[in-house]
């Protein structure tokens, strides 16, 4: 019969704690560092997402939010890429 917080437990709770705190802490810090949208744009497109399409919007909020944002830089070095440096 196994006990509650047998060792046969630990790799599993270390792993669900790895889990959570990478979710919570790491992969926010890293999104914004890798993106840097301003916070205020994107609580406001959360908004206006939460509003038009409910949770559905919260939820897709961020990912759209930075599709759009590598669109416009991916565009706007494109575009200056394109144009001729005056000599």
């Amino acid at each position: 019969m196994r006990q509650a917080g047998s060792p046969a437990q630990a790799p599993s709770c270390c792993s669900s704690a790895f889990t959570r705190w990478k979710a919570t802490f790491l992969t926010p810090i890293l999104q914004r560092q890798a993106l840097d949208i301003p916070p205020a744009t994107l609580f406001a497109f959360q908004i206006l997402l939460g509003v038009v399409f409910g949770i559905w919007g919260l939820a897709l909020a961020l990912p759209l939010m930075a599709i759009v944002k590598v669109m416009i830089d991916h565009f706007k070095v494109g575009h200056a890429a394109a144009d001729p440096v005056p000599a």
